[in-house]
Parts: structure tokens; C-alpha cells; sequence
């Protein structure tokens, strides 16, 4: 018996490899880091084998690995295809205030100074969880090598499935000019689960999750005091999903009030 569980912590440590080098290869879509993730794979298939495993481990370990993920190694050397989710249709000002606003009041008139964010963020996966102590939230930061995905839909649905954990996204942009006096307010459409937001290399505000629609609810944050009007801007997330879908699916906007 004793023998039997170490194989079974053995396979459990195993299938935690292939995932994370799954995920690695995801991440950088490298030649390099797909052979590594099937490799990884391949291993877990022969232990599961030279351990005749089946008699004590349920068969959708194995499933789960050799199928699933080896799946998801095969389709990694595709190109990416980086695409907005059905809800915003065909994507005109008026689909994109709404789902800006999800599960709130859509103001009417619509705010002043309203500025649409584009659809398209730098993103990467943080498996070893070191964004933050490697400053990934820096203003200048080279993020040159990060993939571009919409902003629009899951991540899960643009070749990230099925990470959960860590994830960052980054975006430069030009803030319009704004008359002096103004607040400068952020709408967030969704973020799933939750994370912090950061402005040009400052933390302005940290999402939890404390509600079992917070995934898709919008949220605000002051952003007169960190961003600046009519110059370059930086804007970053680190978010974390927990299960399911992922990440920031809905539009982001800026617009002014009094």
C-alpha cells in the first residue's frame, strides 16, 4: 500500500509538470518550450505506464494529460488568433458603452470626455507568480515580446485554455487632453476574477472577488491623480483567475466628471 501511494504522489507531481511546461510553452509559443512540454507529457504517460497506475488512480488523470493538454501542445505552433466575444456584436460605440457599464446604468446622456480604449492589450501568463517582484507593472517595462489578445473575451478563448493562476495585461496609450478640474474616471467592463490595476507604474485600485457576480460586474477607479492628460500613459493589470473562464472580456473606457 505504502508503494502504491508514492506512486500515486509521484503521478500527481508528474501531472503538475506537464501542466506548468504546458502553460510555459502557451506562454511563449517557442519551439524550445513545446518540445519541453511534450516531453513532459511523454513522461507522464510512460510513469503512468511502468507504474500500472490505472489499478489505483482514476483514469481521467491520464485522460486529462495525454488527451487535453497534449490537445492543447499540438495546436500551440497555429498562429493566435486574437478575437472579441459575441456579446459585443459588431462592435459599435453605442455595444461598447453598454457592456462598459455591465450590470450598471448606462448614463444618458453619455459621460463627457468618453474614451474608448482599443481592443487589443499586451498580455502574459504569470505561472511562477514573479510579476510583481520582477516590477511587470513598471511604465517601462519592455513588453515587446508579450503576445497581443483582445480585451473583449477570455483569455481561455484566444489559445490560454485551460490555464487559471496569474496573468498581467499592459497597455500604452494617449490620454486625450482634459479640461483642468475634471476627475478622470477608469471603467473596467469585467475583470475575472479579481487583481490590481496600476497607472503608470502606481497601484490605483485591488478588484476582489466578494460577490458570485463580480466576474462580471464593471467597476470604477479614480484616475485624476496618476494619470496624465495628453501624454503617453501606462496601464497594467495583474489579475488572477481561480477557475473557469478568465481576464478582462469586457471594454474599458475613460471619461471625466465634475
Amino acid at each position: 500500500r505504502l508503494g502504491r501511494l508514492i506512486d500515486s504522489i509521484d503521478m500527481m507531481a508528474a501531472r503538475a509538470r506537464a501542466a506548468r511546461a504546458c502553460f510555459r510553452a502557451m506562454d511563449t509559443r517557442s519551439d524550445a518550450s513545446i518540445q519541453q512540454a511534450q516531453a513532459a507529457i511523454d513522461a507522464f504517460a510512460a510513469l503512468w505506464e511502468e507504474s500500472d497506475l490505472s489499478l489505483t488512480c482514476s483514469p481521467s488523470l491520464l485522460d486529462e494529460v495525454t488527451r487535453r493538454l497534449q490537445g492543447h501542445v499540438a495546436k500551440l505552433r497555429e498562429p493566435m488568433n486574437p478575437r472579441p466575444g459575441a456579446h459585443v456584436g459588431e462592435g459599435t460605440p453605442a455595444i461598447l458603452l453598454e457592456e462598459a457599464f455591465s450590470m450598471a446604468t448606462v448614463p444618458d446622456p453619455p459621460p463627457a470626455d468618453l474614451f474608448i480604449l482599443p481592443e487589443r492589450w499586451r498580455f502574459k501568463l504569470d505561472i511562477d507568480r514573479q510579476g510583481v517582484a520582477q516590477a511587470w507593472m513598471r511604465a517601462d517595462l519592455d513588453d515587446s515580446g508579450w503576445r497581443e489578445i483582445s480585451t473583449w473575451n477570455f483569455y481561455e478563448r484566444q489559445g490560454y485554455d485551460p490555464y487559471d493562476g496569474d496573468f498581467w495585461y499592459r497597455l500604452r496609450f494617449q490620454v486625450p487632453p482634459v479640461e483642468a478640474g475634471k476627475r478622470i474616471i477608469l471603467r473596467i467592463g469585467a475583470l475575472d476574477d479579481g487583481g490590481d490595476v496600476y497607472i503608470n507604474g502606481r497601484r490605483a485600485h485591488t478588484r476582489a472577488h466578494l460577490s458570485p457576480l463580480a466576474w462580471q460586474e464593471s467597476f470604477t477607479v479614480d484616475v485624476t491623480s496618476l494619470i496624465r492628460p495628453g501624454e503617453d500613459n501606462t496601464l497594467a493589470i495583474h489579475g488572477q483567475d481561480h477557475y473557469g473562464m478568465g481576464g478582462l472580456w469586457k471594454p474599458v473606457v475613460l471619461y471625466t466628471q465634475p
